[in-house]
């Protein structure tokens, strides 16, 4: 798999993600109760967001 077939996967992966927040609008608000299921799904949407410094410096190290 190339490259960019590698970053169109993890595109296509963050938008059905994103997708499914917004189905998330449908459900009763005592739903995002903190450690709920629809809270997780909500707050891990920007988890990889947090290590993309760290990545983006190992892959320069890296050549890649």
């Amino acid at each position: 798999m190339s490259w960019e077939q590698v970053l169109a996967n993890l595109r296509e992966a963050r938008e059905q993600h994103n997708e499914a927040i917004r189905g998330l609008a449908v459900l009763d608000p005592d739903r995002y109760a903190e450690g709920r299921t629809p809270y997780r799904l909500a707050a891990v949407g920007g988890h990889d967001r947090e290590h993309a410094e760290a990545i983006l410096a190992w892959r320069g190290e890296q050549g890649v």
